[in-house]
């Protein structure tokens, strides 16, 4: 017959272990107390389970101790998955971000193209191109979700480049989101029929600025009408431009993005 073990009242509790004990003014002797009652709580816990069977000690530590298990298991649990993610699997890096405002397509055709533009990172097992779409759904709550992202990337330097239809070319470019295009020919001056290309396609932008009312002209796109890689994906190009947020620093990566846009890339230039 098995013996029923209980706990009397305040028995290997930490109100048990220190209610009783008078205020102590000095932190040692307060730290002495409460190593003293510790002692005397695992030596009391010990002997009682030195008396039980194997089943016994099974109930009686799941009895008192099962949220202490389980906040144990939790935590090692956690631990565990930060290490992994920090150590063992971190996160591929963005080397270089592109957001998709064009007509709707399917995530497998922005992947695909992302997976295209990869070729270009230095590190192929720790960075990645991101391409992500950003277009209207037809859905508010979901549409306003997208938007906000999308200007809490611009605002972090999250951003850098940026697909989308004349529409919304002329919207952005009237707050002042974009800078011009200049600036990536300019970055791949070391390939001058990159430097040709994106020059031709160039696209002047006009617009009535938010800010002063002015109405200003710059280089703001490239044309990718008729781009074979992006037809190629499964993308429309007829109304179809590239552009570069204000505040993106990585035009030499988006050179190297327009070179296997316009299928130029060779990867022993880079080596």
């Amino acid at each position: 017959m098995r013996t029923a073990y209980t706990r009397s009242e305040g028995e290997g509790s930490v109100a048990g272990l220190l209610s009783a004990e008078p205020h102590c003014e000095r932190m040692t002797n307060l730290i002495r107390i409460i190593r003293k009652k510790l002692k005397h709580f695992f030596t009391v816990e010990r002997a009682k389970l030195k008396e039980m069977t194997f089943a016994e000690k099974r109930d009686y530590i799941w009895t008192y101790y099962k949220i202490q298990i389980m906040a144990t298991l939790f935590l090692v649990f956690m631990f565990g998955s930060l290490i992994n993610t920090w150590f063992i699997n971190p996160p591929k890096q963005e080397y270089l971000y592109i957001a998709w405002l064009g007509e709707f397509a399917m995530p497998a055709t922005l992947d695909n193209l992302a997976e295209r533009l990869s070729v270009i990172v230095t590190d192929p097992d720790r960075e990645t191109v991101a391409v992500t779409a950003y277009a209207e759904t037809g859905d508010p709550q979901m549409d306003m979700a997208l938007s906000a992202r999308f200007f809490g990337r611009m605002q972090t330097q999250a951003l850098d480049l940026v697909l989308l239809d004349y529409y919304e070319l002329n919207g952005l470019a009237s707050m002042g989101a974009f800078r011009p295009v200049r600036d990536i020919a300019q970055a791949g001056l070391d390939n001058p029929a990159l430097y040709q290309k994106i020059t031709e396609r160039m696209v002047a932008i006009t617009y009535i600025c938010n800010v002063s009312d002015a109405e200003i002209t710059d280089m703001l796109a490239i044309s990718l009408a008729g781009v074979p890689l992006l037809e190629e994906v499964g993308l429309s190009t007829d109304n179809l431009f590239l552009t570069m947020i204000f505040n993106s620093e990585n035009t030499y990566k988006a050179a190297k993005a327009m070179e296997v846009i316009f299928g130029m890339w060779t990867e022993d230039a880079y080596q």
